[in-house]
């Protein structure tokens, strides 16, 4: 094998095995990802078949209870020290703002913006994503 092609294979497998070293990371991204759509779906109203099921109460008992889900898993030593640091914030906002999060004041649900803080966290996960991104570097 010549110089320049033992190089680049040198090169592919520091790439291959870089690659393995982030891909638990990652995971915890999407993970944690996952859990903010979760919580935009649940006041956005997209849960419900029909509007009229939609009710502050209703959005009210579906956050209570993924609220409640997500601290049993910080509770049961289910996440990673990264998720863990991120949740625990989340949940004290999400619990601090449970009365605008679930109201909407009549308006449709489609109305209703979500607050800042899902907003942060999307931003938040995108660019501790983008910082930590090693898929498009050079081969060469």
């Amino acid at each position: 094998m010549s110089p320049k092609v033992s190089q680049k294979v040198a090169r592919l497998k520091e790439i291959v095995a870089e690659r393995s070293a982030w891909r638990e990371p990652l995971e915890q991204i999407k993970r944690m990802q996952q859990r903010v759509i979760e919580v935009e779906h649940i006041l956005d109203g997209s849960w419900a078949q029909a509007p009229e099921q939609v009710s502050n109460a209703a959005v009210g008992q579906r956050l209570d209870a993924w609220r409640q889900q997500m601290s049993d898993q910080l509770v049961g030593g289910q996440l990673s020290e990264l998720e863990q640091e991120c949740l625990i914030p989340f949940l004290e906002e999400s619990a601090a703002c449970r009365t605008e999060l679930v109201s909407c004041d009549g308006e449709s649900v489609e109305k209703v913006t979500l607050p800042l803080l899902l907003n942060e966290a999307r931003q938040g996960l995108e660019a501790y994503e983008k910082q930590n991104c090693f898929l498009e570097r050079d081969v060469s």
